[in-house]
């Protein structure tokens, strides 16, 4: 018995080319563009967080200091700090990088389920969201379980 690559990638390639498949390619660019926005947005205010608490220091207080001292090379990377990311507060930007793994699991979920509905031509939202919450839950435990394991196996053992 022999197997087909073609035969095999045939129907995953058919059901990403249905309406349920484009959305999900979409959605999956979307979210990913959006990641780097949000890492952008968590390094800037955390500098800016940082600067405040650790020394007291606003972005204009370093920009004068730097001005002062004559090291004006460095006031664009005040500029970057400043218009970098969104213009939100730390705790805010914490809370949307810590939010990227359930985002990015619900994402596969619902995808995986939009890709194995039965009708692959039609926004099966009904079977999408039957049992969405605990797929999810399941997902995401089980990726943890994967990532304790890999990590657990590439530590070396002491003796």
């Amino acid at each position: 018995m022999s197997v087909s690559v073609g035969d095999t990638l045939e129907d995953p390639v058919r059901r990403l080319l249905t309406v349920p498949g484009l959305l999900v390619v979409v959605l999956f660019v979307v979210f990913r563009q959006s990641n780097v926005v949000v890492y952008d947005t968590f390094f800037a205010r955390g500098t800016e967080f940082v600067l405040e608490k650790a020394g007291g220091y606003s972005l204009r207080d370093v920009r004068m200091e730097l001005i002062e001292r004559g090291y004006s090379d460095a006031l664009p990377l005040v500029d970057v700090v400043e218009q970098t990311g969104l213009d939100v507060p730390f705790p805010a930007a914490v809370a949307s990088l810590a939010a990227l793994p359930f985002i990015a699991e619900f994402l596969h979920v619902v995808s995986v389920c939009a890709l194995a509905a039965n009708d692959p031509n039609s926004v099966p939202v009904d079977e999408i969201t039957s049992g969405l919450t605990g797929a999810c839950v399941k997902s995401l435990v089980a990726s943890f379980v994967a990532l304790v394991l890999i990590c657990s196996s590439s530590v070396p053992a002491s003796h």
